[in-house]
């Protein structure tokens, strides 16, 4: 996938290049339309196919005529997406607790998406979370959380933007999760039950929602291990040096067993803690509190323990307690 940004009068938007398969039963057109309006998501403004010779470019002109139609290679389509708002990428968060703040609008938008939309995001990852600048923020109907949001705005942070629904779908008949079929997620992010459906899949398994709150988690984790400051990768060792190595090198069946028993293995040590770098040390106690969430969901079996409610609870308080850790620190690990 490749995206640029365009600009028509004094509006900027950007332009989504990218192949999509084409017996998908849900397209990222059909979700944009569905959501359309809803602040803290992509706005589709228009949609259109590549033509090559007056017919529809598919990776099938681009293959060797013998794979056209082996059913290994998936037929994908080629299509641009004009979309709005442009966003700036997560890393460029502008303090800890805007960071926050951005993950506490993620968590809204995707409630909203279940609970309203019946749509499941199914892809949260690094880099499917922006930044843009908004002119509201969201509007809550509890008291204790119209504090908490009231709070936020007051601080006039960006707003958290949910991108690329590529791989979204509809929520099944009592908005359990989606059934079994596409598997979808950016690997480093996926939650454990998902990377073990990738190495013994069955026929009735179900993407919950908790599924893509635990991607989040991951989300925060990366930050923490891999960033010094806002904007700003640890230069002095690479990722294959922390605790995110596995996360980072995934690539056969046997990695995905790999680092599905490396995640499991981290909820119980917690060890992910010992890499944060001194900036993120903050957040130390929010992400301990997350990771009994995900780790009661698995132990009881119940998932609905890892909801949004609880998520949103842990980092609002992170938000009332975290405090800036002075430049000089963010170097010294």
């Amino acid at each position: 996938m490749n995206s640029w940004l365009v600009k028509k009068g004094k509006q900027l938007y950007v332009v989504k290049d990218y192949w999509t398969h084409e017996g998908r039963k849900r397209t990222e057109e059909e979700i944009l339309l569905k959501v359309k309006g809803l602040m803290g998501v992509s706005q589709l403004v228009e949609a259109w196919t590549i033509q090559t010779e007056g017919a529809n470019e598919t990776t099938d002109q681009l293959q060797p005529a013998f794979l056209v139609g082996n059913i290994e290679f998936e037929t994908r389509l080629h299509r641009h997406l004009l979309l709005t708002p442009v966003g700036d990428p997560l890393a460029q968060f502008s303090s800890l607790q805007e960071l926050v703040s951005i993950f506490i609008d993620i968590i809204h938008v995707h409630f909203v998406l279940v609970d309203i939309y019946n749509i499941l995001h199914c892809d949260i990852s690094f880099n499917n979370i922006l930044l843009f600048i908004c002119a509201t923020r969201w509007a809550t109907t509890s008291h204790v959380q119209q504090e908490w949001e009231n709070a936020i705005a007051n601080k006039k942070f960006r707003c958290g933007l949910l991108i690329d629904f590529d791989y979204a779908n509809i929520l099944n008949a009592g908005k359990q999760g989606v059934s079994s079929g596409d598997r979808t997620g950016t690997m480093p992010f996926m939650a454990i039950d998902l990377l073990r459906e990738h190495t013994n899949p069955s026929k009735d398994f179900i993407h919950t929602f908790s599924h893509d709150l635990e991607s989040l988690i991951y989300v925060l984790v990366w930050i923490c291990v891999l960033y010094q400051a806002p904007n700003e990768i640890h230069s002095d060792h690479s990722i294959e040096q922390t605790c995110l190595k596995q996360w980072a090198l995934v690539k056969m069946t046997n990695d995905i067993q790999a680092l599905c028993d490396q995640k499991i293995g981290q909820l119980s040590s917690r060890s992910v803690l010992s890499d944060f770098m001194p900036y993120f040390e903050p957040l130390k106690p929010a992400v301990t509190r997350l990771y009994k969430l995900i780790q009661s969901s698995h132990d009881s079996g119940d998932k609905i323990i890892l909801n949004h409610a609880a998520v949103t609870e842990v980092l609002m308080d992170a938000f009332k307690m975290v405090t800036e850790v002075p430049c000089g620190m963010a170097n010294a690990k």
